[in-house]
């Protein structure tokens, strides 16, 4: 008679503990990845909408205002937040020479002006990067009819009162 092969009663079908973790870990690892994306800002980052009207800062009690060529307040102290554009440099209002000076409040005035022509919105989020002061670094956009886009960033360099230079040529032309 032939002999019937032997098998021990520890070899289950029952997959060993780490065989069973697999699936869930694959699929912790799955819903994980999907959150983080959910999170990531698409291309452009997060753009915020802003429907204020502005005022010089120090001219009035205003909710949101223009310091400077290059920034710009929003709200009211200790909460209010001060907004520095990530995109382009202004001159300073107190300058290295008049000219500069000048430039300066014409670069105030032309960011101003952009401001008012209505809704726009700002880069960055909710969260957004801030410079060494602690300013908000943002770039402004707005939508057009057409569907196309009108940039402060734009407006600002034709206008010939900002700069897109950084480092130390950025005041470069201004007290010429």
């Amino acid at each position: 008679m032939a002999r019937r092969p032997h098998f021990r009663a520890s070899h289950s079908r029952r997959p060993s503990g780490w065989r069973r973790a697999v699936p869930w870990l694959w699929l912790i690892v799955i819903l994980g990845g999907a959150l983080w994306l959910i999170e990531q800002p698409t291309l452009g980052g997060t753009w915020q909408a802003e429907t204020h009207h502005f005022t010089l800062c120090g001219e009035g009690r205003s909710q949101a205002c223009v310091i400077d060529g290059d920034t710009i307040a929003i709200g009211y102290p200790p909460n209010g937040r001060r907004i520095r554009m990530s995109d382009y440099n202004a001159p300073e209002l107190k300058g290295e020479c008049p000219a500069e000076s000048a430039k300066a409040l014409q670069a105030r005035a032309a960011l101003l002006a952009w401001l008012n022509r209505g809704p726009f919105t700002m880069s960055g989020g909710d969260d957004p990067p801030r410079d060494t002061y602690g300013r908000e670094l943002r770039e402004l956009k707005r939508s057009l009819p057409d569907g196309n886009d009108d940039w402060l960033l734009d407006t600002m360099l034709a206008s010939h009162a900002a700069s897109s230079k950084w480092g130390a040529d950025r005041h470069s032309g201004w007290c010429t």
